[in-house]
């Protein structure tokens, strides 16, 4: 998530109930699942993935999502039933994105494994840019709270 959802906005779309893929899971031609395979037998097969945001750098998604998927074939780690919920209010699985960037990067920090895919000093700066950002999301003064609290000065 950190790499597909690589802004502190990106957290307000992924969401459940948001077909913007929230929740770890797949499914067969199902728009609320993250990763989508789209029904048909035909030669020009794909698959979707729907997490990523519109400000992630597509080589870099591309490659988190290749990496991932070689980590967990490499690993030989189940391969969850197809999601036939709504994914509104009920899904296959409790595993989801992180609720906001910061949780996104300390879990890209945890999963060792995976950040050395991506290479030891892509990560490294990786996560001291966004956690830069982040923290000048957290320190910064929105609308909402001039609008709310200047009304009681």
């Amino acid at each position: 998530a950190a790499v597909c959802a690589p802004t502190v906005n990106a957290y307000k779309r992924l969401v459940p109930g948001q077909l913007s893929g929230y929740w770890a899971n797949w499914g067969v031609d199902h728009r609320s699942a993250t990763v989508r395979v789209p029904w048909g037998d035909t030669p020009g097969k794909r698959i979707e993935h729907r997490m990523s945001d519109g400000a992630a750098n597509p080589y870099l998604a591309t490659a988190a999502v290749l990496n991932a998927s070689f980590l967990g074939v490499r690993n030989q780690m189940p391969l969850n039933a197809p999601e036939v919920g709504d994914g509104f209010e009920t899904a296959n699985t409790e595993r989801c994105v992180p609720e906001n960037l910061s949780a996104a990067l300390d879990a890209f920090e945890r999963d060792v494994e995976f950040s050395d895919t991506m290479g030891q000093a892509f990560s490294e700066h990786w996560v001291a840019i966004k956690r830069a950002e982040w923290d000048k999301y957290r320190r910064a003064v929105t609308d909402w709270e001039l609008k709310h609290y200047l009304a009681f000065l």
